[in-house]
């Protein structure tokens, strides 16, 4: 888990910097106080999570993100058994239905890419015959970024749903997962 953990946080540090012109993190001296010339395809090759992100991002599909989840995040260190629960692109408010039964030991796992016209606050909540439960309320999309949120099933068994409150020129790409965690953690 702390490997992808590691990776998620890694490609979305380097899309950070591509985005915002860093340079480098060392100091910098007066000749090298312009924003760094680099190339992202430069970039890129020194990545290669950083390279399989930006290929599932510029997909922008369900079946990318699921390839690449498969490829680099569900790792046999990581979790024991998958179970996809749900999947959609969705543009503003809706929801995606979960299918399938749940084990109380387990954790649901949410997967999205995002991408947006204008900045603007989006939601990601579970919900079920009794309420909601929020799990992340973002201020903007990052891209190019695959992210992902958890909680265990026991916080909440009966979710029948993943609700997305976002604006309508908001997109995501999500994808639901009951996982178990590898017994190695």
């Amino acid at each position: 888990m702390k490997k992808a953990l590691l990776y998620r946080a890694g490609a979305i540090l380097m899309a950070a910097a591509i985005l915002g012109g860093l340079s480098s993190c060392s100091p910098q001296d007066d000749e090298s106080s312009q924003p760094s010339k680099q190339q992202p395809e430069q970039i890129e090759t020194q990545d290669t999570d950083f390279k399989e992100v930006t290929k599932a991002y510029r997909a922008f599909s369900e079946d990318a993100l699921e390839e690449y989840l498969q490829n680099n995040v569900f790792t046999d260190d990581f979790v024991s058994d998958i179970q996809t629960l749900g999947q959609g692109s969705i543009s503003g408010n809706a929801d995606v239905a979960l299918e399938g039964d749940v084990n109380d030991s387990d954790d649901y796992y949410i997967a999205y890419m995002c991408k947006q016209e204008a900045e603007s606050s989006f939601s990601l909540s579970l919900s079920g015959p009794d309420g909601s439960r929020r799990l992340i309320l973002n201020e903007a999309c990052v891209a190019p970024s695959v992210a992902a949120v958890s909680l265990p099933v026991e916080q909440f068994p009966d979710a029948t749903s993943l609700t997305v409150q976002a604006q309508s020129d908001t997109t995501l790409v999500v994808s639901i997962h009951e996982i178990t965690k590898d017994k190695g953690d």
